[in-house]
């Protein structure tokens, strides 16, 4: 669903709570079911934190969580000084990460959702060599690169649309034509 709402342009305050459950039971499945991905991301981090900073890097990394989680305190409050959609980016990107590591094959959406964060985020992170391994991966790749800038979060929304309805079922992508965008 966040990833739905993410490509939709959604509110970001609903898709930060989702991916931040998300994470929350990804964390919690770490625990008992061992995610590489997320050991990566976490040590990674924890490398380059400064000593004696760790609890405040996790603090400020929970900050937005918390202030939604918490709302009820100040109704009229601000959270300042945090890129929600920046953040939900890249948690987003976490989530699918570590999902995959453990499903080895990711539902067609799933797919398509990293695809649009990778667009969003293509100067931190590269994941057309992922995403051209799949057969549908090479697809979309290339039927994303059949459009203008301008009407690639479209297409993807279209893609995504087409795909929750016939996932089940479909052998193949549901690749919009070139000439209609949309109904």
């Amino acid at each position: 669903m966040a990833l739905f709402l993410m490509i939709r342009g959604g509110n970001p305050v609903p898709i930060h709570t989702l991916l931040s459950a998300s994470k929350g039971i990804l964390s919690g499945l770490n625990t008992a079911v061992p995610n590489s991905m997320i050991q990566k991301m976490e040590s990674s981090v924890d490398r380059v934190v400064k000593p004696g900073f760790e609890k405040e890097w996790h603090r400020y990394t929970n900050r937005a969580a918390n202030f939604f989680k918490h709302a009820d305190r100040d109704p009229f409050d601000e959270l300042d000084g945090v890129d929600i959609e920046g953040v939900n980016r890249v948690d987003a990107v976490v989530c699918i990460l570590a999902v995959w590591e453990y499903v080895k094959e990711l539902p067609l959406t799933i797919l398509i959702g990293l695809l649009f964060v990778s667009e969003s985020t293509k100067s931190f992170f590269d994941f057309h060599s992922f995403l051209s391994e799949r057969e549908e991966g090479k697809q979309l790749l290339y039927e994303l690169s059949q459009r203008p800038d301008n009407e690639r979060d479209k297409f993807l929304l279209d893609v995504f649309e087409l795909s929750l309805k016939t996932e089940k079922c479909a052998s193949r992508i549901p690749i919009p034509s070139l000439g209609s965008h949309g109904s």
